[in-house]
């Protein structure tokens, strides 16, 4: 499982990771009118392959899987406080933890094949 460090202290932010040997871009933007975080995700190529509000508890972008254009794995955003509610600007990468887990890590969590 891999931790995505996001610092909420910016509201647009755009950075390269590798997932499953393939570079992605990676890009997330504080969306002011709906008070929610927007997580894209790009090819190596700067092609949108995906794109969702961050919402936790949730495959964040599993209306995309079949596309065959994202990595194997799922992103998933934890809720770290003792009592979880909305999620505001300054909880991102502090309160609220976006992590990246292969496939082989979440079929063995949740029980169900990718």
């Amino acid at each position: 499982m891999l931790a995505i460090e996001i610092e909420s202290q910016y509201d647009s932010q755009l950075f390269r990771q590798e997932f499953e040997t393939v570079n992605y871009m990676l890009k997330f933007v504080w969306n002011n009118r709906e008070e929610n975080w927007q997580f894209e995700l790009y090819t190596p190529e700067n092609e949108l392959v995906a794109s969702a509000p961050l919402l936790p508890g949730v495959d964040l972008f599993s209306e995309y899987r079949s596309l065959g254009t994202l990595p194997a794995g799922r992103f998933l955003l934890v809720d770290l406080r003792s009592s979880p509610g909305t999620i505001k600007r300054e909880d991102l990468g502090i309160n609220v933890k976006l992590f990246y887990m292969e496939s082989g890590e979440y079929d063995a969590i949740i029980g169900e094949e990718i």
